[in-house]
């Protein structure tokens, strides 16, 4: 019913009722997300109600309330994630369907808050995806500043969604039809901001719903003739409140070259239960050529990768990289996982790493996870949450930082790009620093095989600033 009101005020332009009755809405809507204690429910929640906050969005950027709509924007964000965050979700006891009730919610900070919690030394660029027009936040401790532009959001959605296709579809035809569509998006949603940004300082990029799906390394600018990644280092966050938290994890890490890694190398799942998927001959060569850049490594390969294992180390690692194969259950993104290796004492059958094992992990030590393998940002999609997926389920486990996949991934490329990164790593660079350059190498590279966007963009830095 106050939805309804609200609908109806904003038409006639009654402010004083207006922010009454939007009050009145946000409110309730805390009131009854609080009495939700599983993730999923809540999370459809927020999605069914996106649209509320979309409003009141637009509401106060029409008055020029750029804070007030910015602070509106990142309530409505990743909640689920920053409840994690603070508050370790409870695995309900004998539940047979995969969910994790959450005991204690937080309150998501405004930009005034956070402002002097921000990292130093990077900028932070927020999407707002309205029914009729994009809004842009550039963020800073130096403040704040927003542009907006018309644009409908049906047609945009197509052109995302046509670029997707495109960059996945590994056809020598669509390359043309790729730089332009590239180009297209770069001028939506980077061209109006580009003068704002200082060159060279590493940028976070906060999504709002389709364009988590989209990889922004990879668009094109006509004026630089450069990809967006050449530019500046990316990484990705889920909201401000995310970043600052994943941020201050990360800098709980001490800085040391003495690391230790976890490699988990193409473990021998059961065949017969995963028909489609292929053995990863080069997750093996990968794994092994990271291993030997660092000082203290423990390799599980093959038959060795099994559940057991994989957890007991887990805890002992600064670094965890798995290459291998993610499932995706779709009627649960809980019961998705990292496919493992069965125990010998066993007789087929399969073995995972789920999303919902990972939950139950208190991850103090490990600082970044890197995740080779094909879409491990996240398979599901919620307007409020954001993507939800392997990558934020280590971020809410205690991890600050997760290296992820947007789109399936062909498996020489990625050995490749991935032994490059771990090389720059060990060599002075920051995990964000270090995979850019790794992509780079392969944009400029001598590898025709190597250059198309479909090769190196798929991987992106997930969750908080980290100079490791």
């Amino acid at each position: 019913a106050h939805k309804g009101l609200l609908i109806g005020y904003l038409a006639t332009g009654n402010d004083a009722a207006i922010e009454r009755e939007l009050q009145t809405v946000l409110d309730l809507f805390e009131t009854h997300r609080n009495r939700i204690i599983d993730e999923q429910n809540r999370n459809s929640f927020f999605d069914a109600e996106q649209s509320v906050y979309d409003l009141a969005i637009g509401y106060e950027l029409s008055r020029g309330r750029d804070e007030l709509a910015f602070d509106y924007s990142e309530t409505s964000r990743a909640r689920s994630l920053l409840d994690s965050l603070h508050y370790a979700p409870q695995r309900a006891a004998g539940n047979e369907i995969a969910d994790l009730p959450f005991r204690s919610m937080t309150t998501a900070q405004g930009f005034a808050q956070l402002r002097e919690q921000l990292p130093a030394g990077i900028q932070i660029v927020q999407y707002a995806l309205l029914e009729n027009s994009l809004a842009i936040w550039v963020l800073s401790r130096d403040g704040l500043s927003v542009v907006q532009r018309p644009i409908a959001r049906n047609e945009f959605a197509e052109r995302v969604n046509l670029y997707e296709r495109l960059i996945t579809s590994r056809h020598a035809d669509d390359a043309d039809k790729l730089r332009d569509t590239a180009s297209s998006l770069y001028e939506i949603l980077i061209d109006p901001i580009v003068g704002k940004l200082n060159q060279g300082q590493p940028i976070c990029v906060i999504p709002d719903k389709l364009l988590f799906q989209l990889s922004f390394g990879s668009l094109w600018s006509k004026e630089a003739g450069k990809y967006f990644i050449e530019q500046f280092p990316i990484f990705i966050s889920s909201s401000l409140n995310v970043l600052v938290q994943c941020s201050k994890a990360a800098a709980a890490h001490p800085a040391t070259n003495d690391e230790a890694l976890l490699g988990i190398g193409n473990p021998s799942f059961d065949r017969a239960a995963h028909p489609d998927l292929s053995d990863l001959p080069d997750a093996v060569r990968e794994v092994s050529a990271i291993a030997a850049v660092y000082p203290r490594t423990i390799s599980l390969t093959s038959g060795a990768a099994t559940k057991n294992a994989v957890e007991k180390y887990l805890y002992a690692s600064d670094i965890v990289h798995f290459a291998g194969h993610y499932f995706i259950d779709s009627s649960d993104s809980l019961r998705s996982g990292l496919l493992l290796a069965p125990e010998p004492a066993r007789s087929g059958g399969d073995e995972a790493l789920t999303a919902q094992d990972v939950f139950a992990l208190k991850l103090t030590r490990p600082k970044l996870i890197v995740l080779s393998a094909c879409e491990t940002t996240g398979e599901k999609y919620y307007g409020g949450e954001g993507i939800v997926g392997m990558a934020t389920t280590f971020l809410a486990a205690g991890v600050p930082l997760v290296v992820a996949s947007q789109w399936p991934v062909d498996s020489n490329a990625t050995a490749d790009l991935m032994i490059a990164f771990h090389n720059y790593r060990r060599n002075g660079y920051s995990t964000i620093s270090a995979l850019r350059q790794a992509q780079i190498d392969m944009i400029r590279g001598s590898k025709n095989a190597d250059r198309p966007p479909y090769s190196w963009a798929a991987f992106i830095p997930i969750g908080g600033f980290a100079t490791f």
